[in-house]
């Protein structure tokens, strides 16, 4: 297969929840581990965007976990 376009996003349910929660003014208390290397650093940049708390973050060395889309054009 080859890539025309390549994108990084945030999402899964979790952070959607979380997200949806937080919008409708409830408390959200969230647990996040994220690597030390780049991808972690998008997490964090996300997080804050998104004023979701931090306060259970933890930072593990090596990479954060992701996943990847690919769409085929119909």
């Amino acid at each position: 297969m080859l890539g025309t376009d390549f994108s990084v996003g945030m999402a899964g349910k979790g952070l959607n929840q979380a997200v949806a929660a937080s919008r409708a003014r409830g408390h959200v208390a969230s647990v996040w581990r994220v690597g030390t290397e780049a991808f972690g650093e998008v997490v964090l940049d996300n997080l804050g965007q998104k004023e979701l708390g931090r306060s259970f973050l933890n930072r593990a060395p090596g990479p954060s976990g992701v996943g990847t889309i690919l769409v085929e054009d119909s």
